[in-house]
């Protein structure tokens, strides 16, 4: 993956999180990308994950969402603009 460009500067996720998940993760972070993740209950998967973000010099929020429930995804996009700012990319 190349470097993103100045304008792609945060990600969310809203799927779980399985293995090949962190590596985009991963790689999003070292391309130079905050990511936030998006949990439904395990929120210590949600960390690991961006654990990896984190060493590589990113910013990496977990977020709990509900996507059935509009307050939650509301309450989740407020979150993840208060933590990292905006929301450039979304990946469902």
């Amino acid at each position: 993956m190349g470097r993103c460009g100045p304008h792609w500067e945060s990600r969310l996720r809203c799927r779980g999180l399985r293995r090949y998940r962190w590596r985009d993760c991963r790689a999003l972070a070292a391309s130079g990308v905050n990511v936030a993740v998006s949990y439904v209950g395990d929120a210590g998967r949600a960390d690991a994950a961006l654990d990896a973000v984190r060493q590589l010099g990113r910013q990496g929020l977990a977020v709990q969402l509900d996507q059935r429930d509009p307050k939650s995804i509301d309450s989740c996009v407020d979150k993840v603009i208060g933590g990292l700012g905006r929301i450039d990319i979304l990946v469902k």
